[in-house]
């Protein structure tokens, strides 16, 4: 967490994979990635993690600087893959490896939609427990879990799985 103490009030600001769910990594990587200008976009990144406009139109170079500098997300290090993922009372695991019918459905969802994609590409590799492949693999399951992992998961479980697929898909491409 950043603190970003301005006038009487704290504010708390996630930046790291643990702190960051899906959803959140998912617009800050729409947003880094538009056309705006450097200012803009991280004014806008930053009142989505919920500090004020008023605080951010008041800020001074510097102390944005100070904000923004700890955002290094090209310097991120990629956590251990993880096996088995709880939320509420479900109980989700990852297979030993990833069939080609699992490969084929991320590369779907990768031509589908370019912003919001992580949370299905995690319900496409993790299995909940009890489901068979088929149930697992279709595509309402597939998006039913992929808004569960959105919005419950971080960003530290996901990002290891994530490199893992497009490096395979990419490497396949460039062969």
């Amino acid at each position: 967490m950043i603190r970003l103490n301005y006038k009487s009030d704290t504010y708390l600001i996630k930046n790291a994979l643990d702190e960051i769910k899906i959803n959140e990594f998912e617009f800050i990587s729409t947003i880094l990635n538009s056309d705006s200008s450097e200012t803009v976009k991280w004014k806008t990144i930053l009142h989505y993690l919920d500090v004020p406009y008023s605080v951010l139109n008041e800020l001074d170079s510097e102390q944005l600087l100070s904000i923004v500098k700890p955002f290094d997300l090209a310097d991120v290090k990629i956590g251990k893959f993880v096996t088995k993922i709880k939320i509420g009372k479900q109980i989700f695991l990852s297979p030993k490896f990833i069939t080609v019918k699992q490969i084929a459905l991320v590369e779907e969802y990768l031509e589908k939609d370019n912003i919001n994609y992580i949370g299905e590409l995690i319900a496409i590799i993790f299995c909940e427990k009890g489901k068979t492949k088929d149930e697992h693999l279709n595509d309402v399951t597939i998006k039913k879990n992929g808004e569960l992992f959105r919005y419950s998961l971080n960003m530290d479980k996901a990002l290891p799985y994530i490199n893992l697929l497009t490096a395979n898909i990419f490497t396949k491409y460039n062969n």
